[in-house]
């Protein structure tokens, strides 16, 4: 399941960039994205209510967009990595950890999920020190293996 959390990280970028969301439905005409704007709270609500959804897919069942590139498959592209990938993000400004355990390691009701850039080092360090004790570092997301490596060697 797609991290909910991410959802209004990407309609904040989409929102106030239209640059962005035409790279990003690879058009050039900006009514599509004057469309797309008219119906945002739409937008919003539906995403809120099916936040598994990626955005492209989002667009398609609001018939808003047709699915029809089929270089790019919009239906298919995970917007967040999009971002990344295309330099309009930075990976821990929509990234997140789940957390299981509060800061006095007692086990949450429910998983808090933190930016990565809001993680500390000292909590990074717990991370890799829990995975590597469990001789499990192999099962971290490489990605985000490197960030963490990365962040604590700066």
């Amino acid at each position: 399941m797609r991290n909910p959390n991410r959802i209004p990280i990407v309609l904040e970028i989409f929102k106030s960039k239209p640059d962005i969301l035409l790279k990003f439905l690879n058009v050039t005409n900006v009514n599509i994205v004057y469309n797309i704007y008219d119906t945002w709270e739409e937008i919003e609500k539906k995403w809120e209510d099916y936040p598994d959804l990626r955005f492209g897919q989002l667009l398609c069942n609001l018939r808003l967009i047709p699915d029809i590139d089929i270089e790019n498959h919009i239906w298919n592209i995970e917007e967040d990595d999009w971002l990344i990938r295309n330099c309009y993000c930075n990976f821990e400004d929509i990234k997140f950890w789940g957390s299981l355990y509060d800061e006095h390691n007692h086990k949450r009701k429910e998983v808090k999920f933190i930016l990565l850039k809001d993680l500390t080092d000292s909590y990074i360090k717990g991370i890799l020190k829990w995975f590597n004790d469990q001789n499990a570092l192999n099962q971290i997301n490489k990605k985000y293996l490197e960030y963490f490596n990365k962040r604590l060697n700066e």
